[in-house]
């Protein structure tokens, strides 16, 4: 089964996918259309989108999303987004896990 998690940081949103060997394609081509500027998520996290990188690795990919200054992401609405984009058209089984990352030295052993 394909899975994803979904990272926050200060510079944007990475979702990593595992588990992909079979859908890779599958993944590509839904993804697709988002990178082209033809989103159809049922969620308003499009329009704050700057930039989309995709990276392909072995049994995994993993995908850069940078907002527009001034807008941060919803990661409730991204995994939303996520669902509908891959769920549904690829026909995926996928499990989520959303992880925020704190800004660095903030709450980390031995910041100020």
């Amino acid at each position: 089964m394909t899975e994803y998690s979904i990272h926050e940081d200060s510079t944007g949103v990475s979702v990593e996918f595992s588990r992909v060997d079979g859908n890779r394609r599958q993944l590509l081509d839904a993804l697709k259309d988002c990178r082209e500027g033809r989103c159809s998520c049922p969620t308003d996290e499009y329009e704050k989108l700057a930039s989309m990188e995709v990276a392909v690795h072995d049994d995994r990919m993993e995908i850069v999303l940078k907002p527009r200054d001034g807008s941060t992401f919803d990661m409730a609405e991204i995994a939303a987004c996520l669902d509908h984009t891959i769920g549904e058209p690829a026909k995926l089984q996928l499990t989520a896990q959303v992880v925020r990352t704190p800004p660095r030295g903030i709450g980390q052993p031995g910041s100020p």
